[in-house]
Parts: structure tokens; C-alpha cells; sequence
């Protein structure tokens, strides 16, 4: 089968920092070069972050992926005059973005984009936000993607609902295709973790953990409320990594009203390398999200078949399958006696963990790679 030429609209790579959209980009664009099936080229103004670039940069991926910068540029001149410039100078078959936004108004070829959830349009805004002039433009940019791609990717079968229900986007041009871990959350070795742990001042199976944003949506005031109604002779802490400065002091306010500040330990934002053992020495992951497009923090804690406590919402009981054990996101008292069960009853702690490791089978980044490329041979 001949190979497809793909463009990739590579333009958020130029930050390092790896947020989910990064992630998911760097995975799936790697992914798919491993295949052999297509070649990528990808796009931006300016260089790619050093950490991607060594990534990229890989003897395995010479000949199947290569950077076309533009340099320096307005981004709407960028979007709009240089992206389908280049698109069609270097007959480019299909154009991706794995964003939310950055595909052009007129493209020469078919479009595809990812959108990993409909959060933006699903959660209230104040009436200042949404007359703000950056808010305006980032509206448009939005739309005009969703509403010019050939073909649109979303995480979950959740996603595609939501996507068809508040966007009217038609299922025909809807395709669902699963995340997965990043590949260097895999099981630690002993002394990794053991560093790991004692940086942080933690204990192998005294905290359950959780790690991502903590805006009010994250839910993670149950997560707090449920472990003031442990007995206070309970040794169980809460571990909660991510997150800016602002929610996590309204976080710690809660902790301190209910009494449980020794109980629950802030870790600010981890790096990447850490997560494996942070995962790995806890009780559980404790999600209590109350809306997810996917959670990919639930495969990643797959990855090293760590117990897995989610909430009945959103997308969360599809990804979770029966990789582990859920509660509703309103009942604090509910989660309260899963965390006492978890503490109490290793056997139940071991069939979870086994559990979680058996549907984490069932994520995997090869996969999606086959499936996207899928929707781009659909596509052309």
C-alpha cells in the first residue's frame, strides 16, 4: 500500500512543557512513524522544544519524519497564507492537527482534527471572559476547525456524544480512537522508587494519589470531604500532585475547615519520570473528576497496575471498563468506605491491581497510530 505524506500542525510542540495535548501529539506522531505507513512532515514557526526534537530526532524515524519551519510569524498569517502554502508545495495529502484549533479557512487537501473533549463549550463563562477579545479569537479559531475538517477524532464514545449534542457536528464525520500511556510510565525498579518516595517524604501504600489539574470541575473537594469521615485514627493520606498555586490554596482552605491538613500532602506540579513510582507506591488513584473527555490518568496508572478508584462521570466509566472500582462524585460517604476498604483489605487491593493491568491491555499507542492513519486513507 503506498505510503501517505502527512502534514502535522506542529506549533504547540515549540513549548516544552508537556501538557495532555503535547503528550498525545508526541506519542501519536512517533506512533505512527514507527509504522513505516506514512510520512510526516511537521509544521510550525518556530524550532521544536528540545525534548520533542530529541524524540523526533530518533536514527529509527530517519526518512519518515522531517520539520518544515516557517520561522517567525503572525499566527494568523501562519494558519491561514503559509500552512496551505506549504501544504500544497509539498504535496502534502493530508493535513492533522491534534489540537482543538489550527486547521485554515481553504486547505488543498482533506483535514482532519482531534478534539479531545467539548469542555469549553460545557462549563459556564463569566460575561467579561466571553466578550474578551482573546476569548472572541479563540472562539473562531475553534470553530473554524471543528467546522472545516474532513474528518474529527475524538478520545471517547463520551466525547462523540457531547461533540454531536453541543457542536452539531454529524456522527458520519466523527471517528472515536483511544489515548494511551505515555510508554515511560511503565512499572519502576526498587530504587527508583525508593528515591522517588523519600524526596517526597511518602510511604509504599500509605497514600492514595491523584494527579492533574485542580480546577473546580477536577472534584477534588470530595476527595477531601471523603476522608474527613474516616476515623481519625485512619493512617490513610491523600496525595495530590498538579495544579496552579490559586487551587490549591482553595484546596488546602477546605483540608484545614475539616480538620485533615496532616492528612493531605500537596506535591505542586512532578516531573514526567516520577509519575511511574508516585503511581506505583500508592494504594490507589483516586479520580473524582466530574467532567473528562478521556482521563488519561486512568490508563496511566494502567500502565503499572496500580488500584483505580473513579467516579461515575462523564467519559471515566468507559475508559475504566472493569479495570477497578466507582463511586458517585457526589457521595463523599461512598468514597469514604471504598478508602477504608482499600486500606483494610489487601486481597481486594490485589483484584483491583489486577484488574487495572488487564484493561490497561486494551490502550495501547500502536493501536491508535493504526487507527488514525486509518481515518487519513478514508480521508484521501
Amino acid at each position: 500500500m503506498k505510503n501517505l505524506r502527512v502534514g502535522i500542525n506542529a506549533r504547540l510542540l515549540a513549548d516544552g512543557s508537556m501538557r495532555g495535548w503535547n503528550r498525545y501529539a508526541v506519542n501519536l506522531i512517533s506512533s505512527m512513524a514507527k509504522t513505516g505507513e506514512v510520512e510526516i512532515v511537521l509544521l510550525s514557526d518556530q524550532p521544536l522544544a528540545a525534548n520533542f526534537r530529541s524524540v523526533f530526532e530518533s536514527q529509527e524515524f530517519s526518512g519518515t519524519l522531517r520539520t518544515e519551519l516557517s520561522g517567525p510569524m503572525f499566527y494568523p498569517k501562519w494558519q491561514e497564507f503559509w500552512l496551505p502554502k506549504i501544504v500544497k508545495q509539498l504535496k502534502i495529502q493530508v493535513l492533522h492537527t491534534p489540537y482543538h484549533f489550527g486547521l485554515p479557512l481553504f486547505s488543498p487537501c482533506p483535514t482532519v482534527a482531534t478534539l479531545h473533549d467539548a469542555i469549553d463549550v460545557c462549563q459556564k463563562r463569566s460575561l467579561r471572559d466571553y466578550v474578551d477579545l482573546r476569548s472572541i479569537r479563540s472562539r473562531f479559531y475553534l470553530w473554524e476547525t471543528r467546522s472545516r475538517a474532513s474528518r474529527i477524532i475524538t478520545v471517547s464514545n463520551f466525547s462523540a456524544g457531547e461533540l454531536r449534542e453541543k457542536l452539531g457536528i454529524k456522527s458520519s464525520r466523527i471517528r472515536t480512537i483511544y489515548e494511551a500511556a505515555d510508554p515511560q510510565i511503565q512499572l519502576p525498579d526498587r530504587l527508583e522508587m525508593e528515591s522517588v518516595l523519600g524526596h517526597y517524604g511518602l510511604e509504599r501504600n500509605g497514600y492514595v494519589f491523584y494527579v492533574g489539574g485542580l480546577e473546580q470541575r477536577k472534584n477534588l473537594g470530595l476527595l477531601i470531604e471523603a476522608l474527613s469521615g474516616i476515623q481519625s485514627d485512619c493512617s490513610l493520606r491523600v496525595v495530590i500532585a498538579g495544579g496552579s498555586a490559586g487551587d490549591t490554596a482553595v484546596l488546602r482552605e477546605l483540608a484545614e475547615s475539616l480538620g485533615v491538613t496532616q492528612r493531605v500532602q500537596f506535591l505542586g506540579k512532578v516531573a514526567d519520570s516520577e509519575l511511574s513510582s508516585l503511581y506505583g507506591a500508592a494504594l490507589a488513584l483516586v479520580y473524582p473528576s466530574r467532567h473528562e473527555g478521556f482521563g488519561l490518568q486512568l490508563v496511566e496508572a494502567m500502565a503499572v497496575g496500580c488500584p483505580i478508584l473513579a467516579s461515575t462521570s462523564a467519559s471515566l466509566p468507559e475508559i475504566l471498563g472493569q479495570g477497578g472500582a466507582t463511586f458517585s462524585a457526589d457521595d463523599a460517604k461512598g468514597l469514604g468506605r471504598l478508602l477504608i476498604r482499600l486500606e483494610q483489605d489487601q486481597e481486594w487491593r490485589s483484584e483491583l491491581a489486577i484488574k487495572s493491568k488487564h484493561r490497561g491491555l486494551d490502550f495501547r499507542w500502536e493501536k491508535t497510530a493504526r487507527e488514525t492513519i486509518g481515518v487519513y486513507r478514508e480521508c484521501v
